[in-house]
């Protein structure tokens, strides 16, 4: 992994886009009148989820990836 600002503020954009998205998909949902569509935006619902976890679990794991990257250097000195 890099160790480029850059990586973690691009994660942070991506997790805020997969919330808007996920925010537009519930409206839809709640929105929807006819049964099949609920069903389909459910079903975009559930994608919607899994992408924010994996989205999620990506920036925390870089995170914990930098802050030991940060605390084995500053115990090496």
């Amino acid at each position: 992994m890099s160790g480029d600002d850059r990586v973690l503020s691009r994660l942070y954009r991506q997790l805020a886009q997969s919330e808007r998205h996920m925010d537009q998909v519930s409206t839809n949902a709640r929105d929807s009148e006819d049964s099949e569509e609920r069903s389909m935006f459910f079903e975009q619902m559930i994608e919607a989820k899994s992408g924010l976890v994996s989205d999620m679990a990506l920036s925390s794991a870089y995170t914990s990836y930098v802050h030991d990257t940060v605390k084995s250097v500053i115990n090496g000195f």
